[in-house]
């Protein structure tokens, strides 16, 4: 990977389009890309050929949704893939370049006896990163996770009943081999491109589904799926709302990986949630709530705008198939997940105003008043007690130092952070200093500040005491004179 990668560095100027293909689309000795019309994919086709052979690459077995593509080009100088019309692997996903269509082949067999280890090992064969047939595989890893809910050891033998409920859900698996799904999302003259995604949760799993809506010049409206995720919820049990939230929190995230990864002209993008909760959650400052809600309403804000947020009804709602599982056949004629809710069908509207929920559930999440008892001490008593923690001075000093920085950082909006500076550490050593001297020599300090001499019967009487400018009490005498740093003679 790294040499091709560098490859297209070099060749850059003069294959920019196939210097970026190799860059994007390389995924370790095959390529999958496209184009959006056979004039533009035979060319970059050419100039893909080219650059990696300046490398000594060769490129084989070509398979393309658009025979032209292939017979244009001599089988003497490259062999192709004769099987266009069967089924062909894209980087794990089956692929009938023909028809243009993504589709499935499952076999699982269901046994007699089965242990938690080969339960695993069955869910794992259902490949399907874009989450397609996402409910199914949410039904497979919530009865996995009721395994673990049920303490099963991983060489156990899963009771009658438990089994049961698995073959139940392996006989009707073959249904997935059935669903053909078209891999061009767009349609034919688009003028406007909208994404749609929508999330839900129950108490089982949660999950987010996006839908591209497309807009033709005709006025025809299309939509179909894009791709879905979900998760089996925490084995904590907490309440529908926070599960809601963070499939709210899901869905962003995924939209935020999507958007980039498609590079279209997006017109319009929205983000459907079923909890008036969330959504009020969402229009709150995030330092108003409970952390928990806080740190994911504050990542929510950050990765999309609260204008995007719309508010749909359960039974409108795709994701609510994903959080609560389907069967394979019951999934392939549910027309909710493969083309979204009817309402996208016509113009959109903007969305209602919906008023805070007073329930007990919201108002649990925000903070309450807090009441803070503050223990006034003064400086002197502040240092003193500082004095008896430890008899190392470097350690004394740096304590003493976060400390300043701490107050500083309180009064300031740009906190400092990181080590220590060695001005910290100086005015630190000052400041305890400043102390010292003031409990043992108080009234020699007062004497020079109002410009008087010390005491005769102050110890510091013959060394010639003074204030330097900041304050702090130095001597004078003979060394004045001598060739030393100013902290040495003084």
């Amino acid at each position: 990977m790294r040499v091709l990668k560098a490859l297209a560095d070099a060749e850059h100027q003069d294959f920019p389009e196939a210097a970026k293909i190799i860059s994007r689309d390389m995924y370790m000795d095959d390529i999958l890309s496209g184009a959006a019309s056979l004039t533009s994919a035979k060319s970059l086709q050419a100039d893909l050929s080219k650059l990696l052979r300046r490398g000594g690459f060769e490129l084989h077995k070509w398979v393309s949704n658009h025979p032209a593509l292939l017979n244009d080009i001599s089988t003497s100088e490259y062999s192709f893939e004769d099987t266009q019309s069967n089924t062909v692997k894209a980087l794990g996903m089956l692929w009938k370049p023909q028809p243009d269509q993504l589709t499935f082949k499952v076999s699982v067999k269901k046994k007699d006896s089965l242990t938690k280890r080969e339960v695993l090992s069955q869910i794992a064969r259902l490949y399907d990163p874009l989450g397609i047939i996402g409910p199914v595989i949410a039904k497979a890893k919530i009865f996995m996770q009721s395994l673990w809910l049920q303490k099963f050891d991983w060489n156990d033998n899963l009771p009658t009943k438990v089994l049961q409920v698995w073959n139940d859900f392996l006989v009707k698996l073959p249904g997935v081999n059935e669903i053909n799904v078209p891999r061009y999302i767009l349609s034919e003259d688009v003028t406007k491109i909208e994404l749609h995604g929508f999330s839900d949760a129950s108490e089982r799993a949660y999950g987010a589904v996006i839908y591209i809506r497309c807009v033709t010049h005709s006025g025809l409206i299309q939509t179909k799926l894009v791709c879905s995720k979900s998760r089996v919820s925490p084995l904590k049990p907490i309440t529908v709302p926070r599960l809601e939230l963070s499939a709210a929190l899901l869905l962003a995230r995924l939209m935020h990986k999507i958007v980039p990864v498609l590079d279209l002209p997006l017109d319009k993008i929205c983000l459907w949630t079923d909890s008036k909760i969330v959504l009020s959650w969402l229009n709150m400052q995030p330092h108003m709530l409970k952390t928990f809600v806080s740190n994911r309403v504050a990542k929510i804000q950050s990765l999309c705008s609260n204008s995007q947020w719309r508010h749909v009804s359960s039974k409108c709602n795709p994701a609510d198939v994903l959080s609560r599982g389907a069967d394979a056949k019951d999934l392939r004629d549910n027309d909710l997940w493969w083309q979204g809710p009817e309402f996208l069908l016509p113009d959109i509207t903007d969305p209602e105003e919906y008023p805070c929920p007073k329930d007990k559930t919201f108002e649990q999440e925000l903070k309450g008043n807090v009441t803070v008892s503050c223990a006034v001490t003064n400086e002197s008593d502040f240092l003193d007690k500082l004095l008896n923690l430890t008899n190392n001075y470097s350690k004394l000093i740096k304590i003493l130092s976060f400390c300043c920085r701490f107050l500083k950082n309180c009064l300031h909006k740009n906190a400092k952070t990181g080590f220590l500076t060695a001005a910290e550490l100086d005015n630190a050593e000052q400041l305890l200093i400043k102390q010292v001297q003031s409990t043992t020599f108080a009234k020699e300090i007062t004497a020079l500040q109002d410009g008087k001499s010390v005491p005769v019967s102050s110890k510091l009487k013959s060394l010639d005491p003074f204030l330097d400018s900041n304050s702090i009490l130095r001597v004078g005498g003979r060394l004045k004179n001598a060739n030393l740093e100013y902290d040495a003679k003084h």
